[in-house]
């Protein structure tokens, strides 16, 4: 089996596997509009591309034109991603309640991995490599459909503001936002810290 091959098919179990995972959210669930969507898309999405595989791999070589490694890859990734998510989500021991499901989300997701977004960048690279495959007319309609509904969905988490610092006087301004120590010196003496290194001076020799 192909590479291509191998990340399409792990792509659409990672589809399936996300939509096991909502299946068990319950009735009661009140999350953001963007998991009820991305999860109207996974089935169509994972049909489409086992048509893509079944193509690849039934075509001869002169007759298949095999999508990029590396696009297939990328889309891996991001459905692993999603289906990560929706596992945190909706995991097998149910969550306490809504909120705690969003901060289970929020710990998911990090930076640029809601899910309306990830479920977005999917159906663009399935329509890319679709292209380069005969699947049905209607399959493609339909992930274009979900296209534009990810397009104009609501944000399902909004990005948590950054520190800001200001300093407005003539004095330095200091910031330690990690571990460990912060040593200032802001006069024309020397400051030694415990965790200083000293270099050996030029010219000395070891024993």
């Amino acid at each position: 089996m192909s590479a291509q091959l191998r990340s399409i098919s792990a792509t659409a179990a990672s589809l399936d596997s996300a939509l096991v995972a909502y299946k068990r959210r319950g009735q009661t669930c009140d999350l953001p509009l963007a998991f009820d969507t991305v999860a109207k898309a996974l089935e169509p999405t994972s049909a489409a591309l086992n048509d893509v595989y079944k193509h690849i791999r039934d075509s001869t070589p002169v007759a298949n034109k095999s999508p990029d490694s590396r696009a297939t890859e990328k889309l891996e990734h991001r459905a692993q991603r999603l289906c990560n998510i929706f596992e945190r989500v909706f995991p097998e021991t149910s969550l306490p309640n809504d909120q705690a499901r969003i901060e289970c989300y929020r710990a998911a997701a990090g930076r640029g991995g809601r899910v309306e977004l990830l479920m977005k960048e999917i159906l663009e690279g399935v329509l890319v490599i679709a292209k380069e495959s005969i699947i049905f007319e209607e399959r493609v309609k339909a992930l274009q459909a979900f296209l534009t509904e990810m397009e104009h969905l609501p944000r399902s988490l909004e990005e948590e503001p950054g520190n800001t610092f200001n300093n407005f006087g003539p004095g330095p301004q200091a910031v330690h936002m990690g571990e460990g120590a912060m040593n200032m010196n802001t006069g024309s003496g020397y400051m030694c810290a415990g965790d200083m290194y000293v270099e050996e001076k030029k010219g000395s020799k070891k024993d």
